[in-house]
Order: structure tokens, then C-alpha cells, then sequence
């Protein structure tokens, strides 16, 4: 994580945060593809050949694809909420 010293910081007052700016170049570029949690749980669990390929700078859970190199991504407060509304259904 970028710290106040570092040259780029924006500590989230001015225009859009770096997470923020780094998702929307991602989201631009062909070889990464943005996906709901429904999908990404059934490719994390399927037996395609998938590889962990999280992005921690921009706080996105990944998996490349093997086969294409194309990046499936989903923001990590996504997929935990959709975790945590699963949880709590089930108890």
C-alpha cells in the first residue's frame, strides 16, 4: 500500500482513489475480464485450468486462465459480502 511519502499517494479527498483509478485501467485492457461472485465461485471451484491471480493493489481476488492467459477478476468487498449474505442465510 502507498503510504503519504510516496510519490502518487492520494489519501481519497481529491478525485478518485488509486484502487478506484487502477480497477478502471484494468477494466479497459482486453485480457482482464470483471466478473460477479456467482461466476468466479463456480470457476475457483470448476476443474478448468485456473491459476490464482489475485491484483492486491487493487484490491481484486483473480484467476488466469491457463489456456487464454485472459484475468478474471472481482473486487474483494464483492465477493466477501456475497460470502457473508450466503453465511448468513445458511445459519
Amino acid at each position: 500500500m502507498e503510504s503519504p511519502s510516496q510519490p502518487g499517494f492520494d489519501n481519497g479527498f481529491c478525485g478518485m482513489s488509486p484502487i478506484s483509478e487502477l480497477r478502471t485501467q484494468l477494466s479497459s485492457t482486453s485480457n482482464y475480464q470483471f466478473v460477479s461472485a456467482d461466476v468466479y465461485v463456480a470457476l475457483l471451484t470448476s476443474h478448468g485450468a485456473f491459476e490464482r491471480d489475485d491484483v492486491p493493489a487493487a484490491n481484486l481476488y483473480g484467476l488466469r486462465d491457463q489456456t487464454t492467459g485472459t484475468r478474471i477478476v472481482i473486487p474483494v468487498e464483492e465477493l466477501s459480502s456475497r460470502l457473508n449474505a450466503k453465511t448468513t442465510v445458511a445459519t
